[in-house]
């Protein structure tokens, strides 16, 4: 009889773990963003099992979903207004263990910057020496054609480049720089539209932030396109100290990277929206960058696969300031992009849309 007393009261103490909530990490509190906010949660410490699903609910719709993991993470743009954001795990596969009800208002423009591909970037060589030199022919210009848009309006930024005879490897990196007094943000939201003619060697792309304290966060990706056997994200980690602000290495995911290379009929004209988040922080040796998640395409609440790749791993931040955040310039920010190529891969031209960087709380 005692024995089935104490398996009994395991079994209910069992059932009380599986109900507590899931725990948020990001937001975690009611807050007010821009046009987009990023959402991170995960199944309690006293839940030692696998979650057969967590679910995103926004505004009463479900908007993002994965299976077998208990951790999840969605990037979410929304139309100006208040809206409940709950996040849901299920231990059974049919009922949903819901959180506490976040409050967040969407429609704070000073957090956005927005249609950054309408105005001019800025282009430079992204390597040197007896290997590797710039693309002879690299350009980026602004393109009208509707047909080369997302949404069939408006303009894109078009960059593109051959290779010549002369490096075995060539590269181009254009950026955009804005002067402004931003204060450093609880995450980094830097999202847009891409398609592209051909498969380079790799798409890189990037952001920076210079803080008051002359210290400079930067994230960097990279679709890998050579690869072996299939294409991967990669992540930059910087060397703290390097003054030219380039030194440092690239780390493999496994996430296979995505091919930006859409037919033009479908409805987005080929275009795939990606979303890459961050924030800031520190460690021991200092200020560091915590590399959040990658997400390609829209949350999708119906479907699995659309929620962010979290990754969660962190990189120093630049702190010598000889080139990086030069004393009298004050806060800015910016965003990269670069193509590489090589003797396999020797052209691509490629679009972006809609390129926005966000400051969430």
């Amino acid at each position: 009889m005692k024995s089935v007393f104490l398996v009994l009261a395991a079994f209910l103490c069992s059932n009380a773990f599986a109900s507590d909530p899931p725990v948020w990490n990001r937001p975690t509190t009611n807050i007010t963003v821009g046009s987009v906010a990023y959402f991170d949660c995960q199944t309690p410490s006293t839940f030692t099992g696998t979650a057969a699903y967590m679910k995103l609910w926004v505004g009463g719709t479900a908007v993002a979903l994965n299976h077998q993991l208990n951790r999840l993470g969605a990037a979410i743009p929304m139309s100006p207004g208040t809206y409940s954001v709950v996040c849901q795990y299920s231990t059974d596969g049919v009922s949903g263990i819901s959180s506490a009800t976040l409050s967040i208002t969407y429609g704070d423009s000073t957090k956005d910057r927005l249609n950054l591909e309408n105005s001019a970037w800025s282009q430079t060589a992204g390597c040197s020496g007896s290997t590797c030199g710039s693309i002879a022919d690299a350009a980026n210009s602004l393109d009208s054609n509707a047909n080369d848009t997302q949404s069939g309006s408006g303009s894109s930024r078009a960059f593109s480049g051959s290779k010549d005879a002369s490096f075995s490897f060539e590269d181009e990196d254009w950026f955009q720089k804005r002067l402004e007094n931003v204060s450093l943000p609880g995450a980094w939201i830097y999202d847009f539209w891409v398609r592209q003619s051909a498969v380079p060697r790799g798409l890189e792309w990037g952001i920076s932030h210079c803080s008051s304290s002359a210290v400079k966060y930067r994230m960097a990706f990279q679709a890998n396109y050579a690869a072996t056997p299939n294409p991967i994200w990669r992540y930059f980690t910087p060397t703290r100290t390097d003054p030219n602000g380039s030194g440092g290495s690239w780390t493999d995911t496994s996430l296979q990277a995505a091919n930006f290379m859409g037919a033009a009929t479908d409805p987005h004209h080929g275009f795939t929206h990606v979303y890459f988040i961050g924030h800031p922080s520190s460690d021991a040796s200092g200020a560091t960058v915590v590399i959040d998640a990658i997400q390609i395409g829209e949350g999708m609440g119906s479907l699995p696969g659309n929620a962010a790749q979290i990754l969660g791993v962190s990189v120093p931040a630049y702190t010598a300031t000889t080139s990086n955040c030069t004393s009298g310039t004050g806060q800015w920010n910016l965003q990269s992009t670069q193509i590489d190529l090589d003797g396999t891969h020797t052209s691509d031209t490629m679009w972006l849309d809609d390129v926005e960087l966000h400051f969430q709380p």
